[in-house]
């Protein structure tokens, strides 16, 4: 597996459904990497997330989903599901944002191997789209 190197703002945890053994960490327990705050290029599809990381932590034992909606309840992003040890570094949204400060929520699903969906989590996050990123 690939090493991750990413900014980590807020680490938060989501109890499972299901008690599934993690190396190294707590057997009751998924490890969600959480951001508080997003930039991106205003009126671009194609975005390069300079400032956090989407991944999955190498310890974790399931996939992980997510998905990136505005405070209207519009998503503009879902990523594909992440294999522990993966990440997203660039991202293709669904429509261009224009410049300005948005509050959004970013989710997090949680699947087991076999495609059962575990605990998620949702956070708020800050969005700001701005020219020439």
């Amino acid at each position: 597996m690939r090493k991750i190197r990413a900014v980590i703002i807020l680490i938060l945890v989501c109890t499972i459904i299901d008690v599934i053994p993690i190396r190294g960490a707590e057997p009751d327990y998924i490890a969600i990497p959480g951001v508080t705050k997003l930039v991106l290029e205003a009126d671009k599809l194609d975005q390069k997330v300079a400032d956090v990381d989407f991944y999955n932590p190498e310890e974790n034992e399931c996939t992980i989903v997510y998905e990136l909606v505005l405070e209207t309840g519009k998503v503009i992003w879902r990523g594909n599901p992440l294999q522990p040890g993966y990440r997203y570094k660039d991202i293709k949204l669904k429509e261009k944002l224009p410049e300005g400060r948005y509050k959004g929520i970013i989710n997090a699903k949680c699947f087991d191997k076999n495609g059962g969906q575990l605990n998620s989590c949702s956070f708020e996050v800050n969005i700001l789209s701005k020219k020439g990123n």
